[in-house]
């Protein structure tokens, strides 16, 4: 508390710092007294310490924002953080667009309004051009209200901070969980190649979460004593995070007996050569093809193809009778109270994974022998190969890989008979072959081979911006925020 006293027809205010060191300074009139009085009292009610308006510098939110990123990185999963410092960065770079690159940006600039215009400017500068989808902008968005209220929380931020504010956004209804059955998760298996097919053999078996997966070594199995070390620091939620040690099914047992062992300590063997740990994440897309390709419901895996296994192996297991917790347990989801007072050796656990039926590649009949199929790869699979032609890309709008068919196609596809509009077909060309780091196929045709005018067009790169930049066009530089991993 600040008190007033009067000496010598002078005006003197007392208090006291946070830190309980003593302070005063003199003023002219009562009036002005009167003023610091409430000022000093305003920034001692919120924790900080009253300095004098011209002997503060201004805060700058580029300043503050890069404070809150390198907070994230002390608390934050290591992707999660990432995540965040590129929203702040699309918000930094609207802030420059708005008052000019390099201008000072003072905290007085937040408004509840800024923060709606931002999120109306958001919908139609997604990468590529795209527009973005209402869960998107709202995601970004609040990471900037949390920025928000960080900084007014920041003892280091000074007064000038205005109240942190929120609007309201609009949110996607739910809809109904659909989960994919294990003859479906089967049929998937079945169309996937190389890693991913081993990728999503374990998520089959174990529900673990994609990344879960891709981060196991053999040294986190035991084939033996047929359990799973789940290490804590590969939970997303504070339950995964203590770790767990999961009982396997005796099926995956007998079908990791059969992987080679590389030199490489883990699981799931990555062939991507991006470098750094984009080579250990596994691509939605590719899954969502050889859901397509199986012909699985849509609603069972459409938008997120890999935690549709995690959905089917609770389903399934929920379906055969497996008491409730046992299943929670195995996935690493919080059992709430009963978890602290339940043994996990009390759970079922063995008797749960003793039911997941062994894998049935081949079995999953799907009767929509009319859909485009793209390899042959699963001899079990009774749908012919076709050619593809541009006309048969077009009459089918419902397959994922359009509108951008021919560029998908021709790094996907293998053995693809290219056919110009005509009809007339123009050139077959073997693109079995990986891309390699360029981007172009490594195959019998070699780095630099020649190309006919319809494949060079189809397969021409635009250039690719970074996800972090805001404006639509090409070419974005790397997020301003950097901090360790």
């Amino acid at each position: 508390m600040a008190s007033i006293e009067r000496r010598n027809g002078k005006w003197r205010v007392r208090w006291r710092d946070p830190d309980g060191r003593s302070r005063s300074r003199q003023c002219p009139t009562k009036r002005a007294a009167l003023e610091l009085e409430a000022q000093i009292e305003a920034s001692s009610s919120i924790g900080h310490r009253w300095e004098p308006r011209d002997a503060r510098e201004e805060a700058d939110i580029r300043l503050l924002l890069k404070d809150y990123a390198e907070d994230c990185a002390r608390v934050l999963r290591p992707n999660t953080a990432i995540r965040y410092a590129r929203a702040l960065d699309l918000f930094l770079r609207y802030l420059e667009q708005l008052y000019g690159k390099g201008a000072p940006l003072p905290p007085s600039v937040l408004t509840r309004r800024l923060l709606a215009d931002w999120h109306t400017a958001l919908k139609h500068d997604g990468l590529h051009g795209r527009d973005r989808k209402d869960a998107t902008r709202r995601k970004l968005v609040e990471v900037a209200q949390l920025a928000w209220a960080w900084i007014y929380d920041n003892d280091e931020s000074g007064i000038e901070i205005p109240p942190p504010r929120k609007i309201r956004m609009v949110r996607e209804p739910a809809s109904p969980t659909v989960a994919p059955t294990w003859i479906e998760m089967d049929g998937c298996i079945g169309a996937l190649t190389g890693w991913q097919h081993d990728l999503a053999i374990l998520l089959r078996f174990t529900g673990l979460r994609v990344q879960q997966a891709m981060s196991l070594t053999w040294d986190d199995l035991d084939l033996d004593a047929q359990v799973l070390r789940v290490r804590g620091e590969l939970g997303k939620t504070p339950q995964e995070r203590r770790g767990r040690v999961v009982p396997v099914s005796p099926h995956l047992v007998d079908e990791l007996e059969r992987w080679p062992k590389a030199d490489e300590p883990w699981l799931v063997v990555s062939t991507r050569q991006l470098g750094g740990d984009r080579e250990r994440m596994a691509r939605a897309r590719d899954f969502n093809r050889a859901w397509f390709r199986a012909g699985v419901r849509q609603a069972a895996w459409r938008g997120r193809p890999h935690h549709a296994f995690r959905k089917g192996f609770v389903s399934e297991l929920r379906r055969a009778g497996i008491d409730a917790d046992a299943v929670e347990y195995l996935v690493g989801h919080s059992l709430g109270l009963r978890g602290v007072y339940t043994d996990p050796s009390a759970l079922p656990l063995e008797a749960a994974v003793e039911l997941i039926p062994p894998l049935a590649l081949g079995a999953y009949d799907t009767e929509a022998t009319d859909q485009l199929r793209f390899d042959g790869l699963d001899p079990h699979d009774p749908r012919p190969i076709r050619e593809i032609t541009l006309d048969d890309i077009q009459q089918h709008p419902e397959d994922p890989l359009c509108p951008r068919s021919v560029p998908a196609l021709r790094r996907e596809v293998e053995n693809v008979v290219f056919v110009d509009f005509s009809g007339e077909q123009n050139r077959r060309r073997d693109i079995s072959a990986p891309e390699g780091r360029n981007g172009r196929a490594r195959g019998p045709l070699g780095r630099n081979a020649r190309r006919s005018k319809t494949t060079r067009a189809s397969t021409s790169k635009k250039p690719r911006r970074e996800a972090g930049s805001f404006d639509g066009g090409g070419g974005g530089s790397r997020s301003r925020f950097s901090f360790p991993r």
